[in-house]
């Protein structure tokens, strides 16, 4: 009888190969994660300074910078209280706090003819406080009409988050 010598099987699941695995998921993972880091630090679009577009991005800039003096000349709103127009005190009231949070926005979409345009963006806050951070969305549509050669705003008197 010969005596049979069976070698005992090994197991794919070796050091090496695990390490190979593991090496391939970390650069998976790394890959995604760049990807999102990638998509969320995109260059801010700069608008032509005449256009409805334009005229509404810089208005939120100079809000957001706190320079409520040259929003306010950027404005015609006649829709506020019981004498119609804003008042630069009343302004300066509405717009004081907005600048105290940070906002990202995004322009949903434009239309204009005749003299007048609507830009309607998607404007997102965000602020911190004692429970931690938070975070607002609200569509906002501003109304502007055209005198000689620059635009106004005409509208909303308000912005969430003032």
């Amino acid at each position: 009888m010969e005596a049979s010598t069976t070698t005992p099987r090994r197991s794919p699941w070796t050091p090496a190969f695990l390490a190979v695995i593991g090496g391939a998921v970390l650069l998976i993972v790394a890959g995604v994660i760049l990807a999102v880091i990638l998509s969320h630090t995109q260059q801010a679009v700069t608008y032509p300074a005449n256009s409805p577009e334009g005229t509404v991005q810089r208005y939120l800039n100079l809000l957001q910078s706190g320079k409520l003096d040259q929003a306010y000349r950027m404005t015609q709103i006649t829709d506020y209280g019981p004498e119609g127009t804003m008042t630069r005190a009343e302004f300066a009231q509405q717009f004081a706090s907005w600048s105290q949070s940070s906002h990202q926005v995004t322009l949903d979409s434009t239309t204009s003819g005749q003299g007048e345009a609507s830009v309607t963006v998607q404007i997102s806050s965000f602020s911190g406080g004692p429970f931690g951070a938070s975070s607002d969305s609200n569509r906002v549509v501003f109304t502007l009409t055209k005198t000689s050669s620059r635009w106004l705003i005409t509208g909303p008197p308000y912005l969430p988050g003032s």
